[in-house]
């Protein structure tokens, strides 16, 4: 069974960050603290998390390192979108 980029893509809703149970399972693999990782599943506030998501960048940033870039979770993570969500930053080439 192949996957989407939906299962691995972080998502928006009602104002909160939230990461896929797949995405959560890579990053706990790669040293993501178990609470954070919920944390992560049952939503972030942008304003209120900061110092959460800024984790949980650090060690996605590790994850992707480890991939391969032709994979479904590097696309779906490494995408603009994805590191938009996770740092509120434009991507580096707009």
């Amino acid at each position: 069974m192949r996957s989407t980029a939906s299962e691995y893509a972080p998502y928006f809703r009602n104002g909160l960050l939230y990461l896929p149970e797949k995405t959560v399972s890579l990053l706990i693999e790669c040293g993501l603290e178990k609470e954070l990782a919920q944390a992560a599943m049952n939503g972030l506030a942008l304003d209120d998390n900061r110092i959460q998501i800024a984790r949980i960048n650090r060690v996605l940033e590790e994850a992707l390192a480890k991939m391969e870039e032709d994979s479904q979770p590097f696309r779906a993570l490494a995408s603009d979108e994805s590191k938009f969500m996770m740092t509120g930053k434009p991507p580096a080439n707009v």
